[in-house]
């Protein structure tokens, strides 16, 4: 399962449904598009049209479906993710700190820190016996 983010000149996606459809891959999920504005200009334009879909391919095509996205012109930028199934309980899985001040203590770091402080003159004597 992949999903590809791009940026249009306009709203319309049917460049890049045809693109997919030639190659027949079909989406299984669509963002809604959106209006952004564009960090810089990209072939001379301020504005861009955001949008998602997610998809199913054989890696093989992936190579084909690139090089017949960049030569749409509609065709701002693109990226291709691969989506991973289980995001959801993945999540859930993560143990949340105690307290929301803390971060959670690990127990290398309990082993790092358990130490007691040197002072200043045991100090100088570990770098005297060091530097000898």
């Amino acid at each position: 399962m992949y999903e590809i983010s791009f940026t249009l000149k306009g709203e319309d996606t049917t460049s890049i449904r045809k693109v997919f459809s030639a190659r027949g891959v079909d989406f299984s999920g669509e963002a809604e598009l959106r209006k952004i504005r564009l960090a810089y200009p990209i072939k001379k334009n301020e504005y861009g049209f955001f949008g998602s879909f997610e998809f199913e391919a054989a890696a093989e095509d992936l190579d084909k479906i690139f090089s017949d996205l960049k030569l749409e012109a509609d065709v701002l930028r693109y990226m291709v993710t691969r989506v991973e199934e289980n995001k959801t309980e993945k999540r859930e899985s993560k143990k949340m700190p105690e307290s929301v001040g803390e971060p959670a203590k690990k127990a290398e770091d309990s082993k790092r820190y358990s130490e007691p402080a040197l002072t200043n003159e045991e100090l100088e004597k570990k770098i005297e016996e060091i530097l000898k």
